[in-house]
């Protein structure tokens, strides 16, 4: 799987478990609704700081989100 691809999978997944809708996601991470929905469905590649914000609004690690990108 492609990194843009398996990132997205990786924050869909997370977004999930913690029972977020990409709205609040997207709030929580300073960012705008759509562009959760285009970096969940590996359309976007996500800049470092949005990653970082992303993680701490799911309440995950980085790490998890990188999960099976090498």
């Amino acid at each position: 799987m492609e990194v843009v691809r398996q990132f997205g999978h990786n924050l869909y997944r997370a977004r999930r478990q913690a029972g977020m809708t990409q709205d609040r996601l997207a709030a929580e991470a300073f960012m705008h609704r759509s562009a959760v929905w285009r970096i969940e469905s590996g359309q976007q590649i996500p800049r470092l700081d949005h990653i970082v914000w992303l993680a701490q609004g799911a309440g995950v690690q980085v790490r998890d989100l990188l999960r099976g990108i090498e």
